[in-house]
């Protein structure tokens, strides 16, 4: 999540302690039930805010992972291509390829080729000038995801004390 930590209050944090000393099995499977169901919800959460370009080649990049050690459970949510970074943080001044952005001016503008052209270089030189600014689609999902994950998370723990008493 961005690298933020969800809350946990105090005393979810020592069950969860507990539970991992008496049954690290259990405790394990159900971190990584809950960590595969928040960063699916946060993939599907980041999609939503990611701005579409003229292909929507970035939305469709995003995904989500979990990965469990004998220690750890860690979800990451993503995307490989290298202009995510650039959309969620924005970017300094920098010369920008061209034939992204023509097109882009010919598919989300409705430009004709030559006027698409021209768009791009007025665009580029913006670029090369103010860099751009970050969307904060990653950001903003983490953030208004965390009340409900934070609630998922107290579920978790609850389950997991369930399941050991019973």
């Amino acid at each position: 999540m961005s690298d933020q930590l969800l809350q946990m209050s105090i005393s979810d944090s020592a069950s969860l302690d507990r539970f991992l000393s008496q049954a690290p099995g259990v405790t394990r499977e159900e971190l990584i039930r809950f960590m595969t169901g928040a960063t699916q919800y946060l993939e599907g959460e980041t999609q939503e805010r990611t701005p579409r370009g003229a292909h929507g080649a970035l939305a469709k990049s995003i995904f989500s992972r979990v990965q469990a050690t004998e220690m750890t459970v860690l979800g990451t949510v993503g995307s490989p291509l290298d202009y995510a970074e650039a959309v969620e943080l924005g970017s300094r001044p920098h010369w920008a390829p061209i034939q992204p952005l023509q097109e882009w001016a010919r598919l989300k503008l409705g430009l004709p080729a030559s006027e698409a052209d021209d768009a791009a270089r007025r665009i580029q030189l913006a670029i090369a000038h103010r860099g751009t600014l970050g969307v904060g689609m990653f950001h903003q999902a983490a953030a208004a995801g965390r009340s409900t994950l934070e609630h998922q998370l107290g579920a978790t723990v609850r389950r997991i004390g369930d399941r050991l008493r019973g």
